[in-house]
This record gives C-alpha cells, structure tokens and sequence, in this order.
C-alpha cells in the first residue's frame, strides 16, 4: 500500500503529469520581442530623421536659391544705373567673394561677347559651332541652315534642307530663344548651358566683341571687334550661387536681362538661363576687393547679418 500524500517509501515526492519548463524561456521570449519592437520603431526613426534632413536641406537649398535671386536683380540695378561700368568681366568668367559665412560666386556676360542668331553673317556663326566642338563640314551645313531657318531666303534652300534636320521643320523667322538650337540635327546632344555661352538672340549686332566672349569661342573667332570698356551692351546674362562655407548646399539663379527704354528704362528680366552646377572651387579669386565692389555696400552689410 502507498504511504499517503504519493510519498514512496524512501521519502520523495512524485508528481505524475507535470512537465518542467526550460529556465529562462520567459525571458528569451520577452527579448526576441523587444527586438522585434526595436526593429520596427528604429526603421519609423530612421525614416523620420531623413525626411527631416531631406527638408532641411531642401529648405536650405531654396532659401539660398532666393538670395542668389534677389542678388541677380540687385546686380541687374547696378549694371543700369550711371556706374554701370563696375570693372567686372563680362565673358563669364566665375568671381567669388566672401561675406559673414556666406560664399558667393558671380558670373556676368555682356552679349556682344555671344553670337547673335538672328544678325551674324554665315562665317561667324560657322565659327561659334566649330568651338562647341563641331567639324568644320557640319559647322558650315550648320550655319546655312540658321540662315535658312531665320529667314527663308531661297538660294539657301536646297542645302539646307538636304543636309539639316530640323525637328518641327524651318520656321523661316527669328530665333526667339537660344533653346532652338537643339532642334538641328547636329546639336542635339550639346549641353544647352554651352549653346548660351555662345550664341544670344538679344544682342542685335552681326560682329563679336572678342574680349567679352569665352575663351574657347575667342581661339576660333578669326574675326571680332577688339573689346572696348565702352562697347554698349543691349542684353547681360547675369548668374549668382551662394552657398555657406563648408556646406555642400547651394542655391544658385540665372537670368538675361535686356535694356529697355521708357518709363520702365534699365535692364529687364526677360528669361531664365539654363541653371549650372555652383562652382565655388572653379571661382577666380580675389579678382576684385569683395561683394562690396559688386553688390555695394548696402547690401553687403545685409549679406553680413544673415545666419
């Protein structure tokens, strides 16, 4: 007979039909869900602080693109008033200058340093495609069919059709942007910033004034008017990028600015310039004193408070 209580005769206790549980399988339990926890709330954290820097750096970005803006106007202001002559180049050529934090690279290009579409002879702009890197052959092919596209003129006809392509077909009449260019086969793959560092259809004069064009157009340009600090400018192509010293973030504007008379007298906006890549590195420096000599001094002083 069993001794009560299920105790054997040697004293120990048996306990029929409990199963011991491993130890410490609770707390594995609870780890591999605080892992799993940790998981899916540092992916939203990740994400979130992302996003977060996305926009700042966005916001950044467009906040330096509107001060390049307003620069661009103020130089405009400059450039029309009676010191329009401010001794800055006007073939392009980067200039930098420092102000508080703020890094600021200016471009300006007078536009009798381009080639006019609509008023240079057949050699000049044959020229201007032959320094995009075009052969001589289809520089020439190239430049009958701008004088064909603009004006329609008959003897230009046969070859200009047989040998050019021309998406939408000849529009026999002015140029009205740069842009056009890309339409001709031939051109199609040259960057647009580089067919408006060569060609305008604002400046309204057939010659160069070779002092005012970049440096590649002025090696091919056989021909060209010896620059001139009086040499009048019809049209300015003016390009600003700011950035903050030590920050890969820029914000840079670009437009053309034309001179009108009348009640609105001065230089006015008329079209957006292809944007480029800030290039403060590339900048020429200490070509002038400092922002003061480009912006004045006013807005230097503005320039020195923001943060």
């Amino acid at each position: 007979m069993g001794s009560p209580g299920g105790l054997t005769s040697g004293g120990a206790i048996h306990c029929e039909g409990l199963v011991p549980q491993p130890a410490g399988f609770a707390l594995v339990a609870v780890l591999v869900f605080l892992l799993i926890v940790s998981a899916i709330t540092s992916t939203f954290a990740l994400t979130a602080w992302t996003r977060l820097k996305i926009a700042s750096n966005e916001t950044e970005s467009q906040r330096l693109g509107l001060l390049a803006e307003g620069l661009t106007n103020v130089l405009a202001a400059r450039l029309s008033g009676d010191g329009a002559d401010l001794g800055l180049p006007l073939n392009f050529e980067p200039i930098s200058c420092a102000v508080g934090d703020l890094a600021v690279v200016t471009r300006l290009q007078g536009h009798s340093g381009l080639i006019d579409l609509n008023a240079a002879d057949h050699n000049l702009l044959a020229q201007g495609f032959a320094s995009l890197g075009v052969d001589s052959e289809m520089s020439n092919r190239l430049a009958i069919a701008v004088e064909y596209s603009r004006s329609g003129a008959s003897i230009f006809a046969a070859a200009a059709q047989e040998k050019i392509e021309v998406a939408g077909g000849f529009k026999h009449a002015p140029f009205e942007s740069v842009a056009e260019l890309q339409d001709f086969s031939g051109l199609r793959t040259i960057p647009l910033p580089d067919l408006y560092g060569t060609f305008t259809v604002n400046s309204r004069r057939g010659d160069l004034v070779i002092g005012r064009a970049n440096p590649v157009l002025t090696n091919f340009a056989k021909v060209g008017t010896p620059s001139s600090a009086k040499t009048p400018e019809q049209a300015f192509t003016i390009e600003v990028s700011v950035s903050r010293r030590g920050s890969p973030i820029a914000g840079s504007a670009g437009y053309v600015f034309e001179s009108r008379a009348g009640e609105h007298a001065g230089l006015q906006r008329i079209a957006a310039y292809p944007e480029i890549a800030a290039d403060e590195a590339g900048a020429k420096r200490d070509a002038v004193g400092g922002c003061v000599e480009i912006f004045g001094a006013s807005v230097t002083d503005m320039l020195a408070t923001l943060h």
